[in-house]
């Protein structure tokens, strides 16, 4: 998907009419990509898909404000952040279950007494 997405791009470049092309193209993809995480009813949900279906759908959205508000054109995000896009969706595609990096501590927490006062 990557290199159909570069493969467009530099298509579009080239092109008379690229910049509105360009703006069109990158709009609806991410305007797609957003309506794509919200319709799935795991948004929300406390799992490792609803997670990265909320990331994405934040990350769509400061993109999306971004171009609204002129700070950043659509040829840079196309080239900047629509390949990340696609990696969130093909992680979300994977599926799985979270490698959690901090190891939960073994020791019981109810045999330490904490109160305990003496000295040895």
């Amino acid at each position: 998907m990557k290199n159909i997405t570069f493969l467009l791009l530099s298509v579009f470049v080239y092109s008379n009419d690229s910049l509105e092309v360009i703006d069109k193209f990158v709009t609806n993809y991410l305007l797609l990509a957003e309506s794509k995480m919200q319709s799935s009813p795991m948004v929300w949900q406390d799992v490792k898909e609803g997670y990265l279906r909320n990331y994405t759908l934040r990350y769509t959205n400061t993109i999306l404000d971004s171009l609204s508000d002129n700070e950043l054109s659509a040829y840079q995000a196309g080239l900047r952040h629509l390949y990340i896009i696609d990696s969130l969706r093909g992680e979300i595609k994977k599926g799985g279950e979270y490698k959690h990096t901090i190891v939960p501590n073994d020791t019981p927490n109810y045999n330490i007494n904490y109160f305990y006062s003496s000295f040895r």
